[in-house]
């Protein structure tokens, strides 16, 4: 089964500001879930990377989230 766990460890009182200071500035990113699989996490690590040129274009994201979902149908058939 596919499992995708995102989490910035923000509490009921954290402001918008917050959040940006804390992405943009500190650059924190969500920690991701062990039960990820590691093509998707690769691939969220990729999106958040600084340097806007480096980071995956639309249609990349596409072809890499189409081919991990052949993979997750491949697994369930199999079993």
């Amino acid at each position: 089964s596919l499992s995708l766990s995102l989490s910035l460890s923000l509490d009921k009182k954290t402001h918008v500001p917050q959040v940006i200071y804390r992405v943009a500035i500190l650059r924190q990113t969500p920690r991701v879930s062990r039960r990820t699989p590691p093509a998707l996490e690769a691939l969220l690590r990729d999106c958040w990377e600084i340097d806007p040129l480096r980071r995956p274009s639309a249609a990349e994201c596409e072809r890499r989230l189409e081919q991990e979902l052949a993979r997750v149908a491949e697994d369930a058939a199999g079993r």
